[in-house]
């Protein structure tokens, strides 16, 4: 759950698309930072990756979550639900290391 709702809008295949992303430019702009974002991480297709790009994306998730890189402060601003709390980010990285 906290991963669907702090990470899956970019990082899988099941987006929720917000009523203003329909809207040039900035279907544009989120367009872009969903494809950029699934070319490094698409949770769809964990499945299809090998065990050493799994080990490699959970080190860079967990890296990722303590650096506070992601969620990404500009999707935050209007997603604040997304934000993730130090519980949530605890819970995150011990799941992302039990893998």
């Amino acid at each position: 759950v906290i991963l669907e709702k702090a990470c899956y809008d970019c990082h899988s295949d099941k987006p929720r698309y917000p009523w203003y992303s329909y809207i040039a430019p900035f279907s544009w702009s989120i367009q872009g930072h969903i494809n950029n974002a699934r070319e490094h991480l698409n949770f769809t297709d964990w499945k299809f990756y090998s065990v050493s790009e799994k080990k490699e994306l959970l080190q860079d998730c967990i890296d990722e979550i303590k650096e506070d890189a992601m969620p990404l402060k500009s999707y935050l601003v209007f997603h604040p639900k997304a934000r993730l709390t130090s519980g949530e980010k605890k819970k995150i990285i011990s799941y992302f290391k039990s893998l």
